[in-house]
């Protein structure tokens, strides 16, 4: 994260370990360099959906200090499924609603993990 701290984040399966069956966005924070971690938290419930959340990928805009998710809904058994963002600006302490990308990234089969994203800073450049 921007401060140093470390995120964990996780689907938490509610019924099973089935990837297509309801479950929490779950997550803990480190600060300490991993030594020790806070409870788990669970940022996002896709309730009882059937083919709920799958967690995609995490990635950090270093410049605005903003750490984005990305994660994708009912992946399994639609036929068009959703792809959704949420923000933290304060190291995971909150995060944003969910906003619906879809629409920017075209409604086909989009898995967007497991991964994460690059993004090169050029101050150095000058640029």
């Amino acid at each position: 994260m921007p401060d140093g701290s470390l995120i964990a984040l996780s689907e938490g399966r509610k019924l099973s370990s089935s990837d297509s069956g309801p479950k929490f966005l779950a997550m803990r924070r480190s600060v300490d360099a991993g030594k020790s971690w806070t409870p788990t938290s669970f940022i996002i419930d896709d309730g009882m959906a059937d083919d709920g959340l799958n967690l995609g990928t995490v990635f950090v805009d270093e410049i605005s200090e903003t750490v984005f998710v990305m994660y994708s809904w009912c992946y399994h058994k639609c036929s068009y499924p959703t792809t959704y963002v949420i923000s933290s600006r304060n190291n995971g302490l909150s995060w944003t609603k969910p906003v619906n990308i879809s629409a920017q990234i075209g409604n086909f089969r989009f898995a967007p993990g497991p991964g994460f994203g690059i993004q090169v800073w050029r101050r150095s450049l000058n640029l």
